[in-house]
């Protein structure tokens, strides 16, 4: 699950280390004012400690995100700098760097200029990384294939996307890896939920804003006889991946008019299974792990 680690303003002391999936390795991040985030990795049995080397001469001094291997064996670790941008938001915008590490702390792969920030490694072996494209100008997701240092980018959702006028994010891999997920919405605020099928390069939409104009919710929550819709905030995929949950609200993606939030549970073919309007207000892993049956005898 991709991790966002708060902004070097917002927290300028260390913050919490990351553990590996297999509890073996620990990622230290050591953060200070007015020197670059340092990053050690600790072995939890010889206690051994490496600090990570900054391939990158020292521009990326910021960390946001570090994603371990699902088998512990690597992690990735994306770095960011600000530069001058008169567009963006008084007046500076970030960039992304990009490093993959083997648990003993050597640098295996490095990239620049990566857009976005966000990353999730595939599921099972063999391991893949759901990242941005490289290249400022570029918005579709690609996978990188860190055994041959190789980007496939899936430029369909780039194609689809145009053809449909809307926005894409929140890119998500299916539990068994065959599929990736992402919400979209347009300009006039619908939109849903979405995968692309990696080996057809199919995308299905299961869920549109229009299959959550749910009357349970709407008599609950009146809207002053204006006719409200629910809308895609985020999603999460059960372990076996039949079904899916989703976090909805009358707000459209990226914002927030203070309304009720829902859980909504449908299955892989869009249907709504069950709606949750206690109050919902992030995916938080919702599903429980699988658990084995006991034995018959």
């Amino acid at each position: 699950m991709a991790r966002v680690l708060p902004s070097r303003e917002l927290t300028p002391t260390p913050i919490p280390p990351i553990s590996s999936p297999d509890g073996r390795y620990l990622a230290r991040i050591v953060r200070s004012e007015g020197t670059p985030d340092v990053v050690y990795i600790v072995d939890a049995v010889n206690g051994e400690e490496t600090e990570l080397a900054n391939p990158f001469d020292g521009q990326y001094s910021g960390i946001s995100d570090i994603e371990w291997l699902p088998d512990g064996q690597m992690l990735a670790i994306e770095r960011t700098r600000s530069i001058d941008d008169p567009t963006a938001f008084m007046g500076q915008r970030s960039i992304s760097a990009l490093a993959i590490y083997s648990a003993a702390g050597n640098t295996l792969s490095r990239y620049v200029d990566v857009v976005g920030q966000y990353m999730e490694w595939s599921p099972a072996p063999p391991y893949y990384l759901l990242h941005p494209r490289v290249g400022l100008t570029a918005n579709s997701p690609c996978i990188l294939d860190v055994s041959t240092d190789s980007f496939t980018c899936l430029d369909q959702i780039g194609v689809w996307r145009e053809e449909q006028k809307v926005e894409t994010f929140n890119y998500k891999w299916s539990p068994d890896g065959s599929k990736v997920g992402f919400i979209y919405w347009t300009e006039s605020s619908e939109g849903g939920f979405c995968y692309i099928e990696l080996v057809s390069t199919v995308i299905i939409c299961p869920i549109v804003t229009e299959d959550l104009q749910v009357d349970e919710y709407l008599e609950q929550f009146p809207s002053h006889g204006i006719p409200r819709l629910l809308h895609v905030q985020d999603y999460d995929w059960s372990p076996d991946g039949k079904y899916i949950v989703l976090l909805v609200d009358p707000a459209p993606p990226g914002s927030d008019d203070g309304a009720q939030e829902a859980l909504a549970v449908i299955d892989s073919a869009g249907e709504i299974l069950q709606l949750f309007i206690d109050g919902w207000h992030w995916l938080n892993y919702p599903w429980r792990p699988s658990i084995s049956s006991p034995s018959q005898e």
